[in-house]
């Protein structure tokens, strides 16, 4: 009896080390094993992440790297890939990020499909028009050619608060809409990346008062809970230590 007992430990002991084995590895298992971080994130939305001088920076570029710092101690191990509102989420779901941290506004219909941190950054869809368009209130839009960038969630905000005659044209990217505002055509996007083009461009003028509210979160994939658990981590410690509040500051003046 005492044999049988020893033989069914052993199997049993078999089974779990099988088990064990065949468990397949989380995606913060395979980042870690990789080495790096590959992060989704803007070239051309100063102030959150844009290429100047031949240098990719900006708010959440910082918070990328802050992450990686959480992850490997090392804030350098980390590859950017450029997306846009329109493509970030299928580059998520793809696998070809790890996740995106892009001026990406935690959504319900979203949630539906990716897994959203605590918002870092609260923003706000505002107007933005040329200095010279008669444009002076957002009712004055009703006549008016309207700019919104695909996959924003500036789309949904527009067709709340707008109906009128306008024509909707729809940019692939930020530097194509902002290419197409003239004195009969504004855009509408975040007040926080619209800021960002004034800084570099004159003649142009911003309604103050928000549109919405656009809470900006970091994506990952749905189910990838010890990366989701890390990104967390990684934003409460970054509030609690005042870090995130020093990177807010030095980007949005």
């Amino acid at each position: 009896m005492k044999k049988f007992s020893i033989i069914l430990i052993l199997i049993f002991s078999l089974f779990l080390c099988g088990c064990t084995k065949n468990t397949p590895k989380s995606s913060l298992d395979e980042i870690k094993e990789r080495g790096y971080l590959i992060v989704g994130t803007n070239f051309n939305a100063k102030p959150f992440g844009f290429i100047e001088n031949g240098k990719l920076q900006g708010f959440d570029i910082d918070l990328a790297r802050k992450i990686a710092k959480n992850i490997f101690d090392d804030e350098n191990k980390i590859e950017f890939i450029e997306t846009t509102s329109e493509n970030r989420l299928s580059k998520l779901l793809s696998g070809e990020v790890d996740m995106i941290i892009a001026t990406m506004t935690d959504t319900q219909e979203r949630r539906a499909i990716v897994s959203f941190s605590p918002s870092y950054y609260l923003s706000g869809q505002a107007v933005l028009c040329t200095e010279n368009s008669n444009v002076k209130s957002v009712a004055d839009l009703k006549n008016h050619n309207v700019v919104i960038v695909i996959g924003s969630s500036a789309e949904k905000t527009y067709k709340k608060l707008f109906i009128g005659n306008n024509k909707i044209i729809r940019a692939l990217t930020l530097k194509e809409g902002f290419s197409a505002v003239n004195n009969d055509t504004c855009m509408i996007d975040d007040d926080s990346v619209l800021r960002g083009f004034i800084m570099d461009n004159k003649g142009y003028k911003i309604f103050n008062k928000k549109l919405s509210e656009e809470p900006y979160a970091i994506a990952v994939r749905k189910n990838e809970d010890m990366l989701k658990e890390e990104v967390d981590y990684s934003i409460q410690s970054l509030k609690d230590s005042g870090e995130l509040d020093k990177i807010k500051n030095k980007w949005i003046k």
